[in-house]
């Protein structure tokens, strides 16, 4: 798992110097996979960097010339086949477009997370790896995109971690905070929620436990559990 990733993180560099297409070719209705005979020598190269992912409303079919972490993945698996039918993809809906979470890598219910979309000019972000997408939240004027994530633990708590997103400039941004709280982040504790306050400041609540172990659960799930809510900036 450590070499597919570190390969992840290497072909990030490769993207920029492809030619400019579209990661997603959308399809309302479903796609028609029976190719005609005469031109399917031809295509078949072409159909082999192309796959098809069936959502509840619509088939959305991936250029993985465009997604080379994605790419690379499916080419090691044993079975690409499979691998392909594990794929699962998260629609996120603004006021004004669709973009993509992609879900992959799968081990023990944690997974790879990259995110998409239709802008040819936009590569594919790497988001998280062995953890399990929670939710997402657009701020108010949607022009950033926070998700939390989460990876669970031996006990029943999971820690937790939040990913900005700046939309328009297609790429994470860090979240700012100076007290003594800021280190709730990086699945260093449980995430119970998280609120936008405005364009540019979220709220995210933690657990107010001494130790995050057997007794710490018991006190978070009785009426004596307390939380603290912390305040983050983004600077877009």
């Amino acid at each position: 798992m450590k070499k597919i990733w570190l390969l992840m993180i290497f072909l990030l560099f490769i993207v920029a110097c492809e030619t400019e297409e579209p990661m997603i070719i959308k399809k309302d209705e479903p796609i028609n996979t029976t190719i005609d005979e005469t031109v399917e020598e031809a295509n078949e190269q072409e159909d082999e960097q192309k796959i098809i992912i069936s959502l509840a409303d619509e088939n959305v079919q991936l250029n993985l010339n465009k997604i080379p972490i994605l790419a690379e993945y499916l080419s090691l698996a044993k079975n690409k086949t499979i691998a392909i039918q594990q794929l699962n993809l998260i629609p996120l809906q603004t006021s004004e477009q669709t973009i993509y979470l992609l879900e992959f890598a799968c081990q023990n219910n944690h997974c790879s997370y990259l995110l998409i979309d239709e802008n040819e000019k936009h590569s594919s972000i790497l988001l998280a790896d062995l953890a399990k997408f929670d939710d997402a939240f657009f701020s108010p004027d949607e022009s950033l995109l926070a998700i939390k994530f989460r990876r669970n633990q031996d006990n029943s708590l999971s820690m937790g971690h939040v990913t900005i997103i700046s939309l328009d400039q297609w790429k994470t941004v860090p979240l700012m905070n100076e007290s003594e709280h800021s280190h709730v982040l990086h699945y260093r504790s449980p995430i119970l929620s998280l609120t936008w306050i405005d364009d540019t400041t979220i709220s995210v609540q933690t657990p107010r436990i001494p130790e995050f172990n057997d007794e710490g659960i018991q006190i978070l799930d009785s009426d004596e559990g307390l939380t603290t809510d912390i305040i983050f900036q983004i600077e877009k």
